[in-house]
This record gives structure tokens, C-alpha cells and sequence, in this order.
């Protein structure tokens, strides 16, 4: 558990629950969204993995890797990532 009290303000920001509940999906979701939005208000071009979200390239790899983790399980053996 963590408490947003202890926390320096550069830390924070990313946490929205009080003290006692434990971090999760909806401060995960909470910050991707936020971070994807500050980035639209202000301008930028997605590159060199400048952004702290997911971009549509990060999205297909990831996606590549749930495949082969799937024909891995199908044939029982290791496959490589396309």
C-alpha cells in the first residue's frame, strides 16, 4: 500500500486514490490518458520515445508478442516474435 502524503510531488501526480488503497488499473488508465491528452494540448510530435504512453507502434509489437505467446502455447514450443 502506499500513501500519497509520503510521496514527493514529482510522484504524486501519477496517484489519485487515498492512502490505504492499493494502486491498480484505474491510476494506470487514469495516467495514460492524462499523459496522452498534455501531449496533444501541447504540440508534440510522438518520437524517439519521448512520450510515457503506448504509441500505435508500441500497440503492434505488443500485439505480435500476444501471437507468438498463443502459437507457442498451440505448437508447445518457443517461437520467435515476427
Amino acid at each position: 500500500m502506499r500513501n500519497p502524503n509520503l510521496m514527493s510531488n514529482e510522484a504524486r501526480k501519477y496517484t489519485t486514490l487515498a492512502a490505504g488503497h492499493p494502486e491498480g488499473w484505474n491510476d494506470a488508465e487514469k495516467n495514460t490518458i492524462q499523459s496522452f491528452y498534455e501531449y496533444i494540448i501541447n504540440e508534440k510530435q510522438i518520437s524517439n520515445n519521448s512520450q510515457d504512453f503506448a504509441s500505435f507502434e508500441d500497440a503492434a509489437y505488443i500485439l505480435k508478442v500476444v501471437e507468438a505467446i498463443i502459437e507457442s502455447s498451440l505448437k508447445r514450443k518457443w517461437v520467435k516474435v515476427e
